[in-house]
């Protein structure tokens, strides 16, 4: 990546917290009686990225659980792209410093 590739990415990614690549198996309830399976990409203490087996539309707000890491959090959506979603988790935030922060 060339110098000011790399300074034109750091304008653009205005993230405090490092996203971890993940690999981790996790659920999203919208608030109805089920869960839809999802895969997390990457995380950091404040957000995730989210990979869908098929089309998805989420609302603006919604529950994230994470079984591996017994970590459950509101989340909102800051981007969606096909079968992937970016959202910033909105509460229980403490928990996912201490799990996901860099």
């Amino acid at each position: 990546m060339s110098k000011a590739e790399l300074m034109q990415s750091a304008k653009t990614d205005r993230r405090r917290h490092q996203r971890q690549p993940a690999n981790l198996m996790a659920s999203v309830s919208l608030g109805g009686p089920g869960m839809i399976p999802c895969k997390v990409l990457n995380i950091s203490a404040m957000g995730a990225m989210l990979e869908f087996a098929g089309p998805v539309i989420l609302p603006q707000t919604f529950h994230l659980r994470i079984d591996q890491d017994f970590f459950e959090c509101g989340c909102e959506i800051r981007h969606q792209n096909g079968l992937t979603a970016g959202l910033l988790f909105t509460s229980n935030r403490q928990r996912a410093l201490a799990t996901y922060g860099d």
